[in-house]
């Protein structure tokens, strides 16, 4: 549903980086959930309506759509690897999204579709959240999400609740809850 206002908001920040004119030209390739991408005559016919009476903060905005390419997500990303020698190879790739997690497959060259579920970041957050020391899922999205990135116990220590002497054993109970949850 938000795809449109998404794909708005997307033009209006590159019209105003770029220093467009109010009118311009745009063709727009998107990358979407599988399920989503089948929607692109929708989608078009909402963006192009949009694209009508696009009100930005910077003013108006009249973009003309002149052509639209849609890639389901997992398809859009090996598109970027084409360096990889997909015929002799198998790839997955696991997009973990903020809803949900989504797996795409080739092997040896044959598209084997995907598989998407409901365990997305949200839900890991709102699993160790329910399992820890009282956290609320809004104070554990970020350090979570760099602690995975980076795998520094720093962004972690920020947020624990124990006093000195429990601090140790509560990171590690935190840890443990994230490892469990991915």
């Amino acid at each position: 549903d938000s795809a449109v206002q998404k794909t708005c908001a997307a033009v209006a920040v590159m019209a105003q980086k770029l220093k467009l004119p109010q009118t311009f030209r745009l063709s727009l390739v998107v990358v979407l959930p599988p399920a989503e991408s089948s929607y692109l005559e929708v989608y078009q016919t909402e963006l192009n309506k949009a694209f009508k009476q696009l009100t930005t903060p910077a003013g108006k905005l009249k973009p003309k759509l002149t052509s639209l390419a849609c890639y389901p997500a997992g398809k859009g990303i090996l598109s970027w690897h084409q360096d990889l020698d997909l015929a002799t190879k198998s790839v997955v790739v696991l997009m973990l999204g903020f809803r949900n997690a989504s797996i795409f497959s080739s092997i040896q060259g044959v598209l084997s579709g995907y598989h998407s579920s409901n365990l997305g970041f949200y839900n890991l957050v709102k699993q160790v959240a329910g399992n820890s020391s009282g956290y609320q899922v809004e104070e554990l999205v970020e350090p979570i999400d760099t602690y995975r990135l980076t795998g520094a116990d720093r962004e972690l220590e920020f947020i624990l609740k124990s006093a000195t002497k429990y601090r140790d054993t509560e990171l590690k109970i935190l840890k443990t809850e994230i490892a469990r949850a991915t």
